[in-house]
């Protein structure tokens, strides 16, 4: 990751450690880390992986929001507020409904209240069955009924309806 005259790119290794933080592949981020020769600019997301390591879900939320209050660069925030989203729906998606977490997560979690964090839970926890819109569910459906009545009808009233069911699902 270095860039024509020989010296590290910086953003090239942010890049790369917030890809990894997002992901949560909490060792290869130490690994990267110990790679880039400890830069001093990768040591704050450095920081979120070890407390991740721990695991330590306080130190963690800390150490993004530090992350996010000392960074100069917008991209960087976009990647610190995204790396902070994914970690507090992996956190909560181990309970099975917003309704069994406990309420002493919510300022660990960088919550300001219990009813901020069951929304939040609500909003990215709905089981996927929920999550995919009527008109895709709905022209899945029919898709496979075309196909049904494709081997029945004939081949050309199937791309017929076919073209009708995109038509009508992309209105």
């Amino acid at each position: 990751m270095e860039v024509a005259g020989g010296s590290p790119d910086l953003d090239l290794y942010i890049i790369h450690m917030a890809g990894l933080l997002y992901h949560q592949d909490w060792m290869a981020a130490r690994h990267l880390f110990r790679r880039s020769g400890e830069m001093n600019e990768l040591e704050p997301w450095f920081e979120v992986a070890k407390a991740a390591l721990k695991p330590d879900l306080a130190a963690v939320w800390k150490s993004l929001e530090q992350l996010h209050s000392t960074t100069s660069h917008s991209f960087v925030q976009t990647y610190v507020n995204e790396i902070s989203h994914a970690f507090r729906v992996a956190c909560l998606r181990n309970f099975d409904s917003s309704k069994n977490i406990p309420a002493f997560l919510a300022p660990v979690l960088g919550f300001s209240t219990v009813e901020e964090m069951t929304n939040f839970a609500r909003e990215n926890m709905l089981p996927i069955r929920n999550q995919i819109p009527h008109v895709v569910a709905a022209g899945f459906l029919q898709r496979h009924l075309t196909a049904n009545i494709a081997v029945t009808s004939g081949a050309e009233k199937n791309d017929e309806m076919f073209l009708d069911i995109l038509n009508a699902s992309s209105s």
